[in-house]
């Protein structure tokens, strides 16, 4: 597991993601992942069927290559220090950013235990970024 300490701009920018994750889409409770990626790239779409297969309703990808929105997003957490890799997904627990993982991980277990895992920190003023193979 790597930990960043993160930046008051980058919370905050977090932080809005998750409030318009919960007002515009009608997620505000419960566990959802929020994918940075491409259709283009080999395994952000993969990687989004996986989570939207089990864990249906709860996974949502933002797609570079059709939204300018999301490139800007992605790029504005890159230069706040993140790491600047897709896909990119962020878990998000009643509403705030808890984690995030870097990489393509197709395994329901490990999904399971990095959400309580990030759930426990959850209070801390890190955010945790698990960084995976792909």
């Amino acid at each position: 597991m790597v930990s960043r300490k993160i930046g008051v701009c980058f919370i905050l920018l977090l932080a809005f993601a998750s409030v318009v994750i919960g007002v515009v889409l009608g997620v505000d409770d419960g566990v959802y992942f929020f994918e940075y990626g491409s259709s283009y790239c080999p395994h952000c779409s993969p990687l989004h069927e996986f989570l939207s297969q089990n864990f249906p309703g709860k996974a949502f990808f933002c797609d570079f290559s059709v939204n300018r929105t999301c490139e800007e997003l992605f790029s504005e957490l890159v230069s706040k220090g993140f790491p600047p890799y897709i896909p990119s997904t962020f878990i998000v627990k009643n509403g705030k950013v808890v984690g995030a993982v870097v990489g393509d991980i197709e395994d329901v277990g490990f999904w399971e235990n990095t959400v309580k895992k990030a759930s426990e920190l959850a209070n801390s003023t890190h955010i945790p970024v698990w960084m995976g193979e792909k």
